[in-house]
């Protein structure tokens, strides 16, 4: 298991805000070498779901300073939804301007749902780092034409956003991480740098912030252990 340095928090108003905050370390140099060395670079794009098949991922996505820095926007129950560990060799992978999607199945109330951008190599202007709109998480609402009919409390986020006038790039040193609020607009321009750039993204929700669309209660998250038990 990989030792994570616990200290770092979150600027809780920048947060509500921006839509985005920076927090960390949440690793040192050498623990992220360690991480990199036991998950491998594997073949460039995302990997789904890696916290469910490494422990390293794991350990990460539970450590008190990460899973902490969720806590601050959720509260102390806490699930991990989804998550997606991210390779992208020079020259590669330009994301278009978007917000996270509802995938076929499953609904989000972005008032109950975070995600966590963990840098694991350095992620400047140039090498792969978020670019955002901020203050594009506030007042969004269903995108025209609506989807299906849903309760007060799972409202719906815009699938395809207009790119805005100006992006705001975000860098952070590597053991760094972000907390990004759903609705915010952003991209990730191509990997400019001479190495791969490696992030991990990490969705958590509090209870009642992922919905079946079926009715069914979801049976794919996994809850965060308390620091205290």
């Amino acid at each position: 298991m990989v030792r994570i340095v616990r200290r770092g928090a979150a600027d809780l108003d920048l947060y509500t805000r921006l839509g985005v905050a920076g927090f960390g370390p949440w690793a040192g140099a050498g623990e992220l070498g360690r991480l990199l060395a036991a998950i491998g670079l594997r073949r460039p794009g995302p990997a789904a779901d890696p916290h469910r098949e490494l422990p390293g991922i794991a350990a990460v996505a539970a450590d008190p300073v990460v899973a902490g820095a969720a806590r601050g926007v959720l509260g102390a129950d806490l699930d991990i939804e989804a998550s997606r560990l991210i390779v992208v060799p020079p020259g590669g992978a330009d994301s278009p301007p978007r917000r996270n999607r509802r995938a076929d199945l499953v609904e989000f109330d972005p008032r109950r749902t975070v995600t966590l951008w963990l840098a694991l190599t350095p992620a400047t202007a140039r090498t792969w780092c978020p670019h955002i709109a901020p203050g594009s998480h506030r007042g969004s609402g269903p995108a025209p034409g609506g989807a299906a009919a849903r309760g007060p409390a799972r409202p719906t986020a815009v699938l395809d956003p207009a790119a805005p006038a100006r992006w705001e790039p975000v860098p952070m040193a590597a053991g760094h991480g972000l907390l990004i609020d759903p609705r915010l607009v952003r991209r990730v321009p191509p990997n400019r740098g001479r190495a791969p750039a490696v992030a991990l993204a990490i969705r958590y929700t509090a209870p009642g912030g992922c919905t079946m669309r079926d009715g069914t209660a979801p049976a794919h998250l996994v809850p965060v252990p308390s620091p205290y038990q």
